[in-house]
């Protein structure tokens, strides 16, 4: 019987190990979840009262911001993204252009239908300051670190059972390794204003509800702050879900007025979503087919990719799912990655791997008395709402960690809660073991800083990463689609055309974009027959016909046809007047024009 794709990539780089792992993996799930119901409460998770010196938590949560610090600054001695950095700052007319009228555009209008005001104007503001200086972008970024950690602690100490813990969540959330891309991308910059605005929404909204009554000043600021957050990025439309749980974790008695201070929050969300749509990049969310041949198997492929995301959520050992983003395994030598395992687990042992870590954290809720854990997997759980919103995707193609940062704080929020419990229950007195607690929570964080720094280093050598990415991972499309991406910017047609014509071959959900790049390639090493069959294939935009690829058609013996909005064979009987209208010149000087246009016609592989 034929094994789904997955378990044959599994299976030709591991054998059938990924399909016994996954039942192995969901017995574990299924008897931890039988042990969290009826084993008693561990003494060593035991809760102890907050610590009423202030000053104690100010000094290690500063601490724990220069330890971030240090952690994020090899990234000065990288350069640009070779990708999205370059097109979208130094391919901006209206970013490098600095007028006030770009700027005023920039800040009000709904720029390339994404809604991403704050990124574009402070591309304006740093081109000014910095222009192409990659050391000084990096430096806003690095130093936007700051306040995002003090929020993340900010709102950690309304939840955390010791507001030391909130802390230890900073310096979590800063050793994960998807917050290497968020520093070393300037792209991504829109995720962190995005974040940074809904963070502060949510500390300014659980201040308001410690002054309940009396606190409508901390509820603006909330709101506004919800709205920014929109502007940075629009993903955190499930923030108002957050402030309900929140309320529903906290036992707010009020329970009509926390549907009443809800409503401008959903009124920012719906309003955000109508100018996403209105801009026409919601169009392609629903698909006439879906990612897994049909819906049935969607679902089941999605099974695999959240027990991977929990993974990852969890165990810092990468920052995304689908290889090469930003792996950091690659740079450990290691081939594969969980994600392979992932893909070949058996569909059904993935669902009940979910199914007994849903179970655990209710028996955890209910025997234990504790919430924080079941309020972690439902706040993480809303957050996959914004990977449903990237256009013809979805989780069955790839989960896009940039979407889910808020996520990785509330993961980092819980594990710090769990760290502090652990450090400080009865293990801590016993004379013999008491060293064992934090021994285990600074080996957590060392092994979280290597893999952030590893990411680090991969993203400031970008090229070289790609490349490599492609050797450790010789059956994925995307490897090998982004390492012919990084020599085509390189200019090495010849390296990028071997690795476009291996991700052609791996081209498994029928991606356009493969075949417009090796199209474009096979066009500058003068190969017009490859050029022609590929740039067919391509479904061009009307903005992608520009008179430079007109002209470009022309060469290879295409044409666009504006009615049927494809390219068609040239007609061929344009060519052949010219040269019969004037043939004196050709007489008259045969030596310079013999020499050079021969072999360029005779030999296009030159």
């Amino acid at each position: 019987m034929a094994l789904p794709e997955g378990q044959q990539i599994a299976a030709e780089w591991y054998g059938l190990a990924p399909f016994w792992w996954g039942w192995i993996l969901a017995g574990v799930a299924i008897a931890a979840a039988a042990a969290a119901w009826f084993l008693p409460s561990p003494n060593l998770l035991a809760p102890r009262p907050q610590e009423a010196r202030g000053e104690r938590y100010r000094l290690w949560l500063w601490l724990a911001v220069a330890a971030a610090l240090a952690l994020h600054a090899p990234g000065f001695l990288g350069e640009f993204n070779i990708f999205d950095d370059y097109r979208q700052i130094h391919w901006e007319p209206r970013v490098n252009t600095l007028t006030w009228d770009n700027f005023w555009y920039l800040l009000t209008q709904n720029h390339k239908g994404a809604n991403q005001q704050l990124m574009f104007v402070s591309f304006q503001l740093n081109w000014a300051l910095a222009g192409k200086v990659y050391a000084l972008w990096y430096l806003f970024n690095w130093l936007a670190l700051v306040p995002l950690l003090l929020l993340v602690a900010w709102v950690g100490r309304h939840v955390v059972v010791d507001r030391h813990a909130a802390a230890l969540a900073a310096l979590l959330f800063a050793c994960s390794p998807i917050v290497s891309e968020l520093m070393c991308w300037v792209s991504t910059r829109n995720h962190l204003y995005g974040l940074m605005f809904a963070l502060l929404s949510v500390a300014a909204y659980l201040e308001y509800r410690v002054a309940e009554g009396r606190g409508f000043g901390w509820l603006g600021l909330s709101i506004v702050s919800f709205g920014l957050s929109m502007m940075g990025k629009p993903v955190f439309l499930y923030l108002p879900l957050w402030l309900i749980l929140l309320d529903v974790y906290q036992r707010r008695s009020t329970w009509w007025w926390g549907i009443v201070d809800k409503i401008p929050y959903f009124a920012v969300a719906f309003y955000s979503a109508w100018r996403i749509i209105y801009a026409g990049a919601g169009r392609a969310l629903i698909r006439p087919q879906p990612l897994g041949g049909n819906y049935v198997n969607t679902i089941l492929q999605d099974f695999n990719h959240l027990v991977e995301y929990l993974h990852s959520l969890l165990v810092p050992i990468q920052s995304g799912v689908a290889p090469p983003f930003n792996e950091a395994l690659g740079w450990l030598h290691v081939k594969g990655t969980p994600m392979i395992l992932a893909l070949g687990f058996p569909p059904a042992a993935s669902l009940l791997i979910l199914l007994a870590v849903l179970a655990i954290v209710v028996a955890w809720r209910v025997r234990h008395r504790d919430g924080l854990p079941l309020l972690w997997l439902l706040m993480a759980a809303v957050t996959f709402g914004t990977v449903l919103n990237i256009p013809n995707r979805g989780p069955a193609a790839t989960f896009e960690y940039r979407y889910t940062f808020s996520a990785q704080v509330i993961t980092a929020i819980w594990l710090a809660d769990v760290a502090v419990r652990f450090v400080r229950g009865r293990l801590a007195t016993h004379p013999t073991w008491r060293h064992v607690p934090v021994g285990l929570v600074v080996a957590y964080v060392a092994w979280s800083a290597v893999i952030t720094n590893l990411n680090t280093q991969a993203w400031r050598t970008s090229e070289d990463f790609w490349v490599r990415n492609a050797e450790f991972y010789p059956h994925s499309y995307y490897a090998h689609y982004y390492a012919g991406k990084a020599w085509q910017w390189e200019s090495r047609n010849h390296a990028a055309i071997e690795h476009l014509l291996l991700a052609k071959k791996y081209n498994h959900k029928g991606d356009k974009a493969v075949f417009k790049r090796l199209g474009d390639n096979c066009y500058y090493v003068k190969d017009f027959k490859c050029t022609a069959e590929n740039w067919k294939r391509y479904r061009w935009k009307p903005s992608d016909v520009s008179e430079k690829y007109l002209k470009r058609f022309g060469e290879a013996g295409l044409a666009w046809d504006a009615k049927k909005r494809k390219l068609v064979p040239a007609p061929e009987e344009e060519d052949p007047a010219p040269e019969e209208e004037d043939p004196a010149p050709e007489e008259e000087d045969p030596a310079p024009e013999g020499e050079d246009p021969a072999p360029e016609e005779g030999d296009p592989s030159n």
